[in-house]
């Protein structure tokens, strides 16, 4: 947790231009969307895919609920 919001970290790199890319498990599984590079070394954050998938279905029904 990070200000109150869920987040999947990550040691993979996380290179500039990944954020918004999807983050994957070894089975292929989308994890999350990454989202910020921490100044240490090979170390990444992603929106869990949970919370993603909620913020799409808000979107669909025209709700928006400004929390993830």
């Amino acid at each position: 947790m990070i200000d109150g919001h869920a987040y999947v970290q990550t040691s993979a790199p996380i290179n500039g231009g990944n954020s918004g890319g999807p983050m994957f498990n070894s089975k292929g599984q989308m994890l999350g969307v990454v989202v910020a590079k921490a100044r240490i070394e090979n170390t990444g954050f992603a929106i869990p895919m949970k919370n993603v998938l909620k913020f799409l279905a808000a979107d669909k029904s025209g709700k928006t609920s400004g929390k993830g």
